[in-house]
């Protein structure tokens, strides 16, 4: 489990059984969190990219499944994913309803992370009751020609939350808002591919987290790490 999905399993004891009218959480990437892993279940509603969200939006019917022998471990199986999928189904009116309530008041970078985070800043300033939202941006895993791809990968992630908080601005919700970085992975201390030009770092212990909102005391915490005190090769 993940340390959301913790949170949100104390949040809301009684899901399953008991489904709150907005998601718990939302995510949109290719894959599931981690992060957002229960105890015993998925703890939010995820949508594989932008494009599917708007399908979602647009409206979707499950109905005519068949139901599932519950008296057989492939029927519970079933049962289980079906639940699930039409949990995330019951979510696509309140979430478009929200969505269709509040445009974006600011025009956007262009961007992976600017085109996610477009879609947040609706559901934030509409009003939908869901605390957690994640999006990603893939990329980091930079064994070589780290340097050039770093600054195209930060100025993607600096223009999107840029123009997501000049958005939240607008709609008056921004000082409701903490956005917070995380990795899967950070990456190790020493280049590697010295002296090709084509450095990069390999998959490593440590990296920086960044937090960004208007009512965050800026500034750098914690320490600088010692670079000549590694353990492997990591900080």
């Amino acid at each position: 489990d993940g340390w959301l999905g913790r949170y949100l399993d104390q949040r809301y004891p009684g899901y399953p059984d008991t489904t709150p009218v907005h998601p718990m959480a939302l995510q949109i990437g290719s894959t599931t969190a981690l992060l957002l892993q229960g105890p015993k279940y998925p703890m939010g509603m995820s949508v594989s990219d932008p494009e599917q969200f708007y399908r979602i939006i647009a409206g979707t019917d499950i109905s005519g499944s068949e139901k599932p022998d519950l008296s057989t471990p492939a029927g519970l199986e079933l049962d289980y994913i079906q639940r699930i999928a039409a949990e995330a189904i019951s979510y696509a009116k309140p979430v478009r309803d929200i969505f269709n309530a509040m445009p974006n008041k600011v025009t956007y970078a262009s961007g992976t992370v600017a085109n996610q985070l477009k879609i947040v800043a609706r559901l934030i300033g509409g009003g939908l009751d869901t605390p957690i939202y994640i999006i990603s941006q893939r990329g980091y895993d930079t064994h070589a020609d780290q340097k050039p791809r770093h600054q195209s990968l930060l100025g993607d992630l600096s223009a999107g939350i840029t123009s997501f908080f000049d958005d939240l601005a607008a709609m008056g919700v921004a000082d409701r808002v903490l956005l917070m970085t995380v990795s899967e992975f950070g990456r190790r201390a020493q280049a590697n591919n010295l002296g090709t030009g084509k450095e990069g770092t390999d998959h490593g212990t440590a990296l920086p987290v960044i937090f960004a909102g208007p009512t965050l005391k800026p500034g750098v915490y914690g320490y600088n790490p010692d670079l000549s005190n590694l353990k492997n090769g990591d900080i």
